[in-house]
């Protein structure tokens, strides 16, 4: 892989795990601690909430440098190197380019984030709705700069996959960070299946539909260099899948905290981890 496109690749990743997350933390609050209230003590669900607020606003802070970040990147890719770094090779990606047109609403999407995320850990009135229009906002500008630019219908189904796979991973991420008590996070987990499997259910089928857009003929999936990483981010989120599957068959059967699932919860994360990582290639490289 070219430097210049790692470095794309790269800062669209960081992008990525952290609106995951920042998705994760909204399902959570939302979706998740109602399912739990009769089993966790109020008070310790209120330090949960508070503990999601700031992992929100750590997210939200990724996402926004790492949108920063991303003019610099695309300087590099334009210019190279040596110019990528300067005033005018910025100005010129950011304020004059047809990808810089785009990844202004990037930038407002971000900067809103941000802000709602730093409201949410302040416990402002009504921060967690506001925190979470931003997240959705974020979502939905996030395909501008990609394979879905200038078409609403693929703008629209690419939000939806990324809102279904921070339901999915980004919920269990956010568990696996603020749940510190065994006996907590165990409660979380147990009710994590049907969240988990209606974010894969979303993913998988929105991924399907783009899989067919983007992929023109079944033949490209082992005859381009974008149907082999489509292929291993598929091989990827089936094994993502797959380790939840199994996760879940233990956990509802678990009386009590043990440690018979968290390796196979550490192998699912990492997955996940690859999978962002796979994405943000894909999305790096031209499709047929």
């Amino acid at each position: 892989m070219e430097p210049a496109i790692a470095l794309e690749a790269a800062a669209k990743a960081a992008v990525y795990a952290g609106l995951l997350v920042a998705i994760g933390a909204c399902a959570v609050h939302w979706l998740l601690l109602p399912r739990v209230a009769g089993d966790v003590d109020p008070d310790v669900a209120g330090a949960l909430d508070r503990s999601i607020a700031g992992l929100t606003l750590t997210s939200a802070a990724i996402v926004f440098v790492a949108t920063l970040l991303r003019v610099w990147t695309h300087s590099v890719s334009a210019f190279g190197m040596d110019e990528s770094a300067s005033v005018e090779s910025l100005r010129t990606i950011a304020l004059e380019s047809q990808w810089g047109a785009q990844w202004h609403w990037h930038g407002v999407a971000a900067a809103a984030l941000l802000a709602a995320a730093v409201a949410n850990r302040a416990r402002r009135t009504a921060a967690w709705p506001v925190a979470s229009l931003a997240v959705l906002a974020f979502c939905i500008v996030l395909p501008l700069l990609g394979h879905a630019s200038g078409d609403p219908v693929h703008v629209t189904l690419h939000a939806v996959h990324v809102l279904g796979a921070g339901v999915w991973v980004g919920t269990l991420a956010v568990v696996l960070i603020v749940a510190r008590d065994a006996a907590i996070r165990l409660a979380l987990l147990r009710r994590f299946a049907p969240i988990a499997m209606s974010g894969a259910a979303t993913v998988a089928a929105a991924g399907l539909v783009m899989s067919w857009w983007y992929l023109g003929a079944f033949s490209n999936l082992w005859t381009t260099g974008y149907g082999w990483m489509l292929a291993l981010k598929v091989a990827l989120v089936g094994s993502v899948a797959v380790c939840g599957g199994v996760n879940w068959q233990m956990l509802r059967g678990a009386a009590a905290p043990d440690d018979r699932w968290r390796p196979l919860i550490a192998i699912e994360v990492v997955l996940a981890v690859a999978v962002v990582l796979a994405t943000s290639v894909l999305t790096e490289t031209a499709h047929p």
